[in-house]
């Protein structure tokens, strides 16, 4: 009897620590060690769940069959000087068909790698303004959420959407 005590205190001990690095690992997630298409595509959706001009995106990818694409913009003036959490200073804005749709709909990274801050403005006097996001996501829970219900959906998106640099 003591020994199967023993064990059990062993066995929870171990599965204590395994779960312990589950957590650390999970804490340390950065967005450098993910796939930018996907990381793309996983804040496009979860943004299209807090803000309808980011669901039109995801509805004209869907359901009217617009391309999707992100424009990285590295060191955007507007990002650094207007964000509140302007991270790295550069912007991946979402476009459809190449067009921005009259709004600056984009995300910047945090400069260690572990959040993404969305923000959806109107281009008229945004350089002018001082905007903050409407939704912030870890780099775990965007690991998360690739792995979620919403999982189809991101892979398609993900399959498709094309990443450009602006010069």
């Amino acid at each position: 009897m003591k020994k199967i005590g023993l064990l059990l205190c062993i066995l929870a001990f171990a599965s204590g620590l395994i779960f312990g690095v589950s957590r650390v690992s999970a804490s340390s997630t950065t967005l450098a060690e993910m796939n930018p298409k996907e990381v793309a595509a996983t804040v496009l959706v979860a943004g299209a769940h807090k803000n309808k001009i980011w669901k039109g995106f995801v509805d004209g990818y869907n359901n009217d069959g617009m391309k999707l694409s992100v424009l990285v913009s590295e060191d955007s003036p507007m990002v650094k000087n207007n964000y509140s959490q302007p991270g790295t200073g550069t912007s991946y804005m979402f476009e459809l068909d190449d067009a921005d749709q009259g709004e600056v709909n984009d995300y910047t990274i945090s400069a260690d790698g572990k959040y993404v801050y969305c923000y959806q403005q109107q281009f008229q006097d945004s350089a002018e303004r001082h905007v903050s996001p409407f939704l912030v996501l870890s780099a775990s829970k965007i690991a998360a959420l690739q792995h979620s219900s919403s999982a189809d959906q991101i892979n398609q998106i993900a399959g498709n959407i094309k990443i450009k640099i602006d010069d």
